[in-house]
């Protein structure tokens, strides 16, 4: 028996049934998918890779450069932020 009257005539009937199981069956064959990837987001571990690198290499660089100050911190978000967005998708499309 159906739980919700889907076709609006006050009661319960055959018809809701037929409505109901066919929306089941589609939401289940949806979730079986083997393409089915739960997120739609970013991967969160290409991220933290992303974080982790980029601190070393702007690291790395500010002693090479000897760079302190102001226009480094600002120069260093940038790249930071574009770095760990392009590891993250990285990471994202070979499935991490």
């Amino acid at each position: 028996m159906a739980f919700y009257d889907w076709n609006g005539n006050g009661k319960n009937d055959p018809a809701d049934d037929f409505i109901e199981y066919n929306i089941y069956k589609q939401t289940t064959q949806s979730n079986n998918n083997n393409n089915h990837r739960s997120g739609g987001g970013v991967s969160n571990f290409g991220a933290a890779v992303g974080t982790i690198l980029t601190i070393i290499i702007s690291a790395g660089i500010a002693g090479a450069l000897g760079l302190e100050g102001t226009p480094f911190v600002i120069v260093f978000l940038i790249l930071a932020v574009i770095v760990c967005v392009c590891i993250a998708l990285l990471f994202d499309k070979i499935g991490f």
